[in-house]
């Protein structure tokens, strides 16, 4: 399992707030992560718990599920960038793994990206015209989120 360490490269890991669009509740947590953490840099402030894309500058940005260019799925932060430029550890979801430390989940539950809120989760998926559908994963107990998202989008008609 990596725990990524407070003092690695100054990034905090005090709490962390996950948002999920479905219940607008906030999970209060600190993320563990059991598989290969990757770093990038961030376009944007952006707080640890976020599902992340790479823009067109290979920076993060918060992903939404309301067009293609927003919604290709990087990632979850695992840490926080304060500012543009700042590196971020990140939970990619092409090499799956699981986030523990959390409360709330309904066990076996499917997680898409929101298509409201960006960086957030949502329990149903988006099935409006010309919004996208991303599947994130699911969560096995109460307290672990299972990363799983390879090419999973959907654009509905």
């Amino acid at each position: 399992m990596h725990i990524i360490k407070p003092q690695s490269r100054g990034l905090s890991l005090a709490k962390r707030r996950i948002w999920y669009a479905a219940t607008d509740k906030a999970f209060d947590t600190s993320l563990l992560y059991d598989g290969q953490p990757m770093q990038q840099l961030a376009g944007a402030a952006i707080p640890a718990g976020q599902i992340v894309y790479l823009d067109t500058n290979n920076r993060l940005q918060k992903a939404l599920g309301n067009a293609l260019s927003t919604s290709v799925v990087y990632g979850w932060t695992l840490t926080e960038a304060k500012a543009n430029g700042q590196p971020v550890m990140c939970a990619p979801l092409a090499n799956g793994g699981n986030l523990s430390g959390l409360t709330g989940f309904v066990v076996g539950a499917p997680w898409f990206l929101s298509e409201t809120t960006p960086g957030s989760a949502m329990r149903v998926a988006d099935l409006g015209a010309g919004d996208v559908s991303v599947y994130l994963g699911f969560s096995p107990t109460a307290a672990t989120f299972a990363i799983g998202a390879r090419n999973s989008t959907a654009v509905h008609a």
